[in-house]
């Protein structure tokens, strides 16, 4: 393109001023083209970090530049050579003033423009420097148009480096270009370590504006050959906006779009809920709009207070709804206000503090009263808020939504009362907690021979079963208990044997209960005791006694208790001392002796009843008797067994006496007859 002939002088010139700088025909060029929106500007600018090139031969620049409307050329940048020498300086129509040592590998920053009455001038006009660079930092390179001067003026980082009247004000309709370069080479081998550029910015209308759209740009500079590729490539870096880097080893396609993004109103908010975020064309209108009140949830929301803004053209204030003109990269920062909801809650009274806080703001929560009647018997206690405060009233910091619920108490009344005695257990009670309830006594005695039994509470007209004086009742509601009695009379029992003699039982069962021969019992017409049986010496004689207690009583029962006697004796009436073994009704066992009177009673035997034997040398009789009475029993002794035989003995001898005698006589007869 014609605009880099000038260029390709200036290096003309700078070879034969270094030492060892030989004669090439490359002038490879790669970077950013910018859209024609830029045209008819009157100044650019670059951003370019700013390092040391390991370059072996010729030259490396880095510039931003352009024509302008009368095609004067104009660029500002920096460059690194390959050698250490000297340069002329400042040079301008009319020749150079001053030299300038170059070191190799060093960026030094350049000015140079071709008026246009010397587009084909040799020469070399502009100046060196590196006063007001920085290395190995970024360093800003502009130029621009004074109405003041009618001079182009150029600057390093906002220095003044240099000026010159050209002719002109404008750039017509020509564009800015931002490249990197290899100057005066002789082939594409040598290596250049890619530069990072950003902040193309155009000066028109009185304000510097960003580049808002760009292309790449791989050529090569006018009168250079073409015959070998240009290895020098450019991108975009890291899809920065405005950013892009130029060197080897980058993509080597032409005319590609490398941003299109305009300016960029970022909108920064905690909440993603604002439109007009994103890219504008330069100059247009960006519409903001955004309701005043966002929900986050139930219980949370965020109220839009207003925008910080920052960028030429930003908004600050408290609308929510406004636009801006994209003259710039523009910033609002939406300041919103967040705000919980706070639910405070009571089944009984009245509760405050119910609405939305400002985070981490204060509110204070109460409640009306402490202690609520409900009805006479039943009431409520304000007890605590459901997390655990227990004041009534209390202040809280709002960093979440909260849930505030009165906690209440329910109690019931609870009247105990008695006729007789001290009944105890009257008071408010905690629903479904537990009352002990009791009574003094549980006999109160009207005289000796009557009383009153407490036998049972009642509850709410409702007799129970609890027959005790101390009980434990789960309070459910509202409770009257009263104390139920019952009248008993003193029942005195006597027992007496068959014979009309009283005994000494032992115990009664009356209707199933154990007693012994003095009790209360209730006193009823409609109710019937029965003395079932009677315990009496380890026996139970049952006796079906059935009867009515309206007044004390006295109940004499008739037992079947018999004397037993046991007789022993001989034929003769004598007394015999027998032994005897029995067993009873009860089944209990016992052994006896006679005595010498041969004779032994039992008394007072339970259905006079007994079985066994009586032994009087080995003759045993058995023994059994029932309802009492007499058993009598005959034994032949010894001595009587003696007498008998004695006797059966003399009546035999006497027998044969008689008889021998009688033979005798009868003999003695026949002898007398036969003597006669």
């Amino acid at each position: 393109m014609r605009k880099f002939n000038f260029y390709v002088l200036l290096i003309f010139c700078l070879s034969g001023l270094l030492i060892n700088v030989s004669f090439s025909q490359y002038w490879f060029q790669s970077g950013a083209q910018a859209y024609y929106n830029t045209d008819n500007n009157n100044g650019g600018s670059i951003t370019i970090m700013t390092t040391s090139q390991n370059i072996s031969l010729d030259s490396f620049g880095f510039w931003v530049g352009e024509h302008l409307q009368n095609n004067a050329f104009i660029q500002v940048g920096y460059t690194v050579y390959n050698e250490t020498g000297y340069l002329k300086n400042n040079c301008t129509l009319s020749g150079c003033s001053s030299k300038i040592l170059i070191t190799k590998h060093v960026p030094f920053w350049f000015y140079e423009y071709f008026p246009a009455s010397n587009l084909n001038s040799t020469n070399f006009y502009g100046s060196f420097g590196s006063d007001y660079l920085n290395l190995n930092s970024f360093n800003n390179f502009s130029f621009n148009f004074s109405s003041l001067t009618n001079k182009w003026n150029f600057y390093v980082n906002g220095h003044e480096v240099g000026s010159v009247n050209l002719y002109s004000s404008s750039s017509g309709n020509h564009v800015l270009y931002a490249l990197a370069e290899y100057a005066n080479a002789s082939n594409n081998g040598q290596y250049m370590s890619p530069v990072e550029f950003k902040n193309f910015r155009f000066y028109k209308d009185n304000q510097w504006q960003y580049v808002s759209k760009a292309y790449s740009y791989i050529s090569y500079g006018a009168g250079s050959e073409t015959n070998i590729p240009n290895n020098y490539g450019v991108q975009e870096y890291d899809s920065l906006i405005n950013n892009f880097i130029a060197g080897s080893g980058l993509s080597l396609q032409n005319n590609v779009l490398l941003w299109n993004l305009g300016y960029k109103l970022n909108i920064v908010s905690q909440y993603n809920v604002i439109n007009g975020s994103g890219n504008y064309s330069a100059y247009s209108m960006a519409n903001i709009k955004a309701n005043k009140t966002i929900y986050l949830n139930n219980t949370a929301r965020a109220i839009l207070m207003g925008y910080q803004g920052t960028g030429f053209g930003s908004y600050t204030g408290n609308d929510t709804n406004f636009s801006v003109q994209m003259n710039n990269n523009i910033t609002e920062h939406a300041i919103w206000q967040l705000q919980y909801y706070v639910n405070v809650s009571s089944q009984y009274g009245t509760a405050a503090g119910t609405g939305w806080y400002n985070a981490n703001s204060s509110a204070n929560i109460s409640l009306n009263a402490n202690t609520l009647q409900i009805n006479p018997k039943e009431r409520v206690l304000f007890k605590s808020w459901n997390n655990n405060i227990n004041a009534k009233n209390f202040s809280v910091l709002i960093n979440s939504s909260k849930t505030f619920n009165a906690i209440w108490q329910l109690q019931y009344y609870v009247n105990v009362s008695s006729q007789y005695g001290t009944a105890a257990g009257t008071g408010w009670y905690n629903a479904n907690s537990s009352a002990n309830i009791s009574l003094s006594n549980k006999y109160f005695y009207v005289n000796n021979r009557s009383r009153l039994l407490f036998y049972s509470w009642d509850i709410n007209n409702k007799t129970t079963n609890a027959n005790q004086t101390k009980i434990n009742i789960i309070i459910n509601s509202s409770k009257q208990i009263s104390a139920l009695f019952k009248t008993q009379y003193l029942v005195s029992l006597e027992t007496e044997n068959n014979y009309g003699n009283k005994i000494n039982q032992s115990y009664f069962y009356i209707n199933g209960n154990k007693t012994n021969n003095s009790m209360f019992l209730t006193g009823t017409i409609n109710k019937s005791y029965n003395i079932s049986s009677v315990y009496f010496k380890n026996t139970s004689i049952s006796t079906n006694y059935m009867f009515n207690l309206t007044e004390p009583k006295l109940i004499v029962l008739k037992l079947p208790v018999y004397n037993i006697t046991i007789k022993s004796r001989t034929l003769f009436g004598t007394s015999v001392n027998a032994t005897g073994q029995i067993q009873f009704y009860n089944k209990t066992n016992t052994s006896f002796y006679l005595g010498n009177n041969g004779t032994k009673t039992f008394v007072n035997v339970p259905y006079g009843y007994a079985t066994g034997y009586i032994n009087y040398f080995n003759l045993k009789y058995p023994i059994n008797i029932a309802n009492g009475g007499v058993a009598d029993f005959v034994f032949v002794t010894p001595s009587l067994i003696l007498i008998i035989v004695a006797g059966i003995l003399i009546i035999i001898i006497s027998y044969e006496i008689r008889k021998h005698y009688s033979r005798k006589m009868k003999d003695r007869k026949i002898n007398e007859i036969i003597n006669k």
